[in-house]
């Protein structure tokens, strides 16, 4: 029997998600109409549902005890006359008439705090209703209430609550200040080797954090990990809520190399494991190896999960993944530039003649012909060329290791650049699945699945890769992303402003922000907020005409698009669709989509979820677009009035 029936109004599902989460990870089995299958019969599995349902929990929202709210209030008679009647409110608003016998636990504003008021309350009462027992009338709760429940000590105190806590979704809770057990961050091993040895010292602190986080720990993210790198153990537990610090040293020459590696509790500071290994330079991969398995084994992680998780995709050959590691910090310091790209390939090249298996060298050789095709090619030809070079190459990589994540998301980068859309979402999902703690996973499947996926599933994406890489500017602006598309305005202002705090230049961060300005209407805000972009930046005249377009100001539309014409002709006739279709012109706004679709424009992507075509949707002119552009899931409403 299931333990709770949640009743809520549809269009309120992703505000239920986090609680749903929350009340499954403190032991309850939740059933809501989410699970309802694409074949069966959705009233009558409701109906069963919730005849069967130990308590019902109905979340009173605006949307709900409005008159849309209908099926909602069925089901809250239905549990009332039955004595399951658990009424929350996720908004100030009071229950409809004949469902205020029963004081509702206030969740409106609820960040996912375990000790908050309300969820402490909506635990007890849930316990309550379960057992068979009345709840206090609303008369009562509002006086002095017995105190029939457990004590907000006992429900905090125990493993479940704190479970629920760790599973909300909220911003709040984005922000550890306890540490979660398998949670580690890898600092930057120091190089004692004097220079010219950077790069292998920082490649085998980010070998680990790869190896670590396919085994299935949670690996703190690169950036997270450099921001906290010169603080002491208090802050960087507060700050990531880690339960584990792993540090190091690398002394290396031409044929003998000293790593140290210690492995500290976040709480106690006190070392739980260190060793020295002095081994000859050839010896690099068993040695990196072997810490893995150590901090697997502190963790609690199967070893044999550990070392399959090293395995895949890499190569026993320390020479082949030296050339490798040399090439990723030529990148990290020099950036992609047409001068570096060609020899970090050959450096790439290297590794492969070494190891022809060694899958991580090959994806690295595909993605950089992608960037090269994308970003230095001589013309159309040139760039075609080095894109089907690309592909091959990124398939042989998946091939060689198909059970390494970071594969998938780079062939389902392909797809998406190519406009083929049902082929790259089912890849980033089958990277989140192999690889579901690896942020750069989460962030690279995040640039598509807020557009081509479900909103449900990009917020679970971009919560995660909150979680495991918290200082990121680039994480938050994707949330916010997430949060605006879903219409959760309010929420998403509030992630894009942590995400500029973070990084006050970056433009994802600018970008993401300024946007949810827009569809809030506070235009200052927007334009304000886009002067911190810089000039060759399209989203800085593509701001500015989005707001002129919304104020009906025509001479700033002219100006944004001529400015914008100038800096990428016919490549940014995505761009001018959108700034048209804000300002109610249809027909240059299909013109635009028309050209954008001939020059395969990237910004097609976001065609059915884009707010800034909303005025299009009803037309069949956009429903036969979204057909031809073959998106995997369609919204409803597209292609009709309203």
């Amino acid at each position: 029997m299931t333990d709770i029936f949640l009743s809520y109004k549809a269009e309120d599902r992703p505000r239920v998600r986090p609680l749903v989460d929350a009340l499954k990870a403190a032991g309850h089995e939740v059933w809501w109409d989410a699970r309802i299958g694409g074949g069966e019969n959705w009233r009558e599995s409701i109906a069963q549902q919730l005849d069967a349902a130990k308590c019902v929990v109905v979340a009173w929202s605006e949307r709900s005890v409005g008159p849309e709210g209908r099926f909602v209030r069925d089901e809250a008679g239905v549990a009332q006359e039955s004595g399951r009647y658990l009424p929350i409110t996720i908004d100030p608003v009071r229950p409809p008439l004949g469902f205020r016998e029963v004081q509702a636990i206030d969740l409106s504003g609820w960040d996912g705090n375990g000790e908050h008021d309300g969820f402490v309350a909506l635990l007890s009462a849930i316990e309550t209703v379960k057992q068979g027992r009345h709840l206090p009338s609303a008369e009562r709760a509002s006086g002095q209430a017995a105190n029939t429940g457990p004590s907000r000590r006992t429900v905090i105190g125990g493993g479940a609550a704190l479970a629920a806590v760790a599973a909300v979704g909220g911003y709040a809770l984005l922000r550890p200040t306890s540490a979660k057990a398998g949670r580690i961050v890898i600092l930057p091993f120091s190089n004692l080797s004097g220079g010219g040895q950077d790069y292998f010292a920082d490649g085998l602190a980010e070998e680990l954090r790869g190896a670590l986080s396919r085994a299935g720990l949670e690996v703190i993210g690169r950036t997270s990990t450099e921001a906290v790198a010169q603080k002491d153990t208090a802050t960087i537990v507060k700050s990531l809520g880690v339960s584990h610090i792993l540090t190091g040293s690398v002394r290396r020459s031409d044929e003998k190399m000293r790593v140290s590696a210690q492995l500290i509790a976040g709480k106690d500071g006190v070392q739980a494991w260190a060793e020295n290994y002095d081994r000859a330079v050839g010896d690099a991969i068993r040695v990196q190896s072997d810490i893995a398995e150590r901090v697997a084994t502190a963790l609690s992680v199967a070893v044999g999960v550990l070392r399959k998780a090293v395995e895949i995709g890499g190569t026993n050959d320390p020479v082949a993944q030296d050339y490798v590691l040399q090439g990723a910090e030529l990148l990290r310091v020099q950036g992609l530039t047409k001068e570096v790209l060609p020899t970090v390939i050959a450096l790439n090249r290297k590794a492969i003649e070494r190891d022809p298996k060694y899958a991580r060298a090959v994806l690295s050789v595909g993605q950089l012909q992608a960037s090269y095709a994308g970003q230095f090619a001589s013309d159309e030809q040139d760039g075609a060329r080095w894109l089907a070079d690309a592909e091959r190459t990124i398939r042989h990589g998946v091939a060689l290791a198909p059970g390494f994540g970071p594969g998938y998301a780079a062939l389902a980068d392909l797809d998406r650049g190519s406009l083929r859309y049902p082929a790259a979402l089912a890849g980033f999902r089958k990277a989140i699945e192999l690889a579901p703690t690896t942020s750069n996973v989460l962030v690279r499947s995040l640039n598509a699945l807020p557009w081509i996926g479900t909103l449900e599933e990009a917020e679970q994406a971009a919560r995660a890769a909150v979680s495991l890489d918290p200082l990121s500017p680039t994480a938050f602006s994707l949330l916010t992303l997430v949060l605006r598309l879903a219409g959760r305005l309010d929420e998403a202002i509030t992630a894009g402003r942590k995400a500029v705090e973070l990084s006050p230049t970056n433009a994802n961060a600018l970008t993401q922000l300024a946007y949810t300005y827009i569809d809030s209407r506070d235009h200052a805000a927007a334009l304000r907020t886009s002067q911190g972009l810089s000039d060759g930046d399209f989203n800085r005249p593509f701001v500015a005409g989005a707001v002129a377009a919304k104020e009906g100001r025509q001479d700033g539309v002219d100006q944004a698009i001529a400015e914008l014409r100038k800096m990428f002709a016919d490549y940014a006739s995505y761009q001018y669709a959108q700034i048209y279709a804000l300002a109610g012109k249809t027909e240059p706004a299909f013109a635009a989509l028309t050209v954008a679709e001939r020059v395969k424009d990237p910004g097609l992507m976001s065609t059915m979820r884009d707010p800034y075509l909303r005025s299009l949707r009803a037309d069949e002119r956009f429903a036969a677009l979204v057909r031809r552009l073959n998106f995997p899931i369609v919204d409803p409403g597209i292609g009709a009035a309203g």
